[in-house]
């Protein structure tokens, strides 16, 4: 067989699939018709054009067997020089793109979720006092008690004889919104003091206390009783604010009410929520779609090869 043929064979059978796998299967081993059958799963006539397609490039063994000639392994040699050969260029435009969109798909994942827990968290608030009453005497003994009643309803703001009956909001109690509800007490001593002050649910259970406080000095206003707490003042009810004289003598003062609240809003919640659902799925649909697609590279790979 002259050079130009042995070239035109070479040539001839690297262009086939089914031929350049039968020189692939003979590269380490000799293999008999059968196995070589097995393994392409074909019928053996096929079988038979194929082999004889390849002419020199192939040889038997006194057993029978099939192997590789010097052609072919030149022509196995020159196959596998093709297949690894990867245009440098392509490579690495192939390689910077995967790179960018990687970086990509990272740098938006982090912005979103940022982004998402920003306005989960933004929290906005409304202070406000519901009602107030002032100058109320207190003239204890020693070791006695004040008591003052305050009534929450949604009726009306009315001071009564004895107690102070307000019209609280409605509350709002959700992950969007809120509101909490608070006492806060000033005062005024024509006297020194030694005392204990109470608050009382309308179940007779104590809410907060404060105590003891002391001196001769009126207290700086705005002794707070129930803030941070959701759910002190949203029932309704009759609450009872106590003060305790432990000091040998008189005490004297008087006593302002404001019943105040804070309302919270979280205005981008509901949407916040929803970009962090977005980006939880973000990277998930992402490495889907490459895993998707790397599969799909690896079944045309196979079909190629059979």
């Amino acid at each position: 067989m002259s050079d130009e043929e042995t070239y035109s064979l070479i040539f001839k059978s690297l262009n086939h699939p089914i031929r350049r796998r039968i020189l692939r299967m003979l590269q380490d081993n000799e293999l008999a018709f059968s196995q070589i059958l097995e393994t392409l799963s074909m019928d053996s006539g096929h079988l038979s054009y194929h082999l004889e397609g390849l002419g020199d490039l192939v040889t038997r063994s006194p057993e029978g067997k099939y192997r590789l000639s010097s052609f072919g392994l030149a022509a196995v040699k020159l196959m596998s020089g093709v297949e690894e050969h990867h245009p440098p260029g392509v490579s690495k435009s192939r390689s910077r793109v995967d790179v960018v969109f990687k970086i990509f798909s990272l740098v938006l994942a982090v912005a979103l979720l940022s982004m998402s827990l920003y306005a989960v968290n933004l929290t906005t608030q409304t202070d406000g006092e519901l009602a107030s009453v002032n100058a109320i005497p207190i003239v204890l003994g020693a070791n006695q008690n004040f008591s003052y009643p305050v009534s929450l309803t949604y009726q009306s703001s009315t001071t009564e004889s004895r107690g102070f009956s307000v019209e609280i909001l409605r509350p709002l109690d959700s992950f969007a919104a809120w509101t909490e509800y608070f006492f806060r007490f000033d005062f005024h001593f024509n006297t020194s003091y030694y005392m204990f002050i109470a608050l009382y649910d309308p179940s007779g259970k104590v809410l907060s206390h404060i105590g003891p406080l002391a001196g001769s000095e009126d207290l700086e206003p705005g002794y707070n009783f129930g803030t941070g707490s959701v759910a002190t003042f949203t029932a309704l009810g009759t609450y009872r604010i106590e003060i305790q004289n432990q000091k040998a003598d008189l005490l004297s003062a008087n006593m302002s009410l404001h019943l105040k609240y804070t309302s919270f809003q979280r205005p981008l919640f509901y949407q916040g929520l929803a970009a962090l659902v977005v980006t939880i799925l973000y990277p998930v649909t992402v490495f889907s779609s490459w895993f998707w697609m790397k599969k799909q590279k690896r079944t045309e790979r196979s079909a190629k090869k059979a």
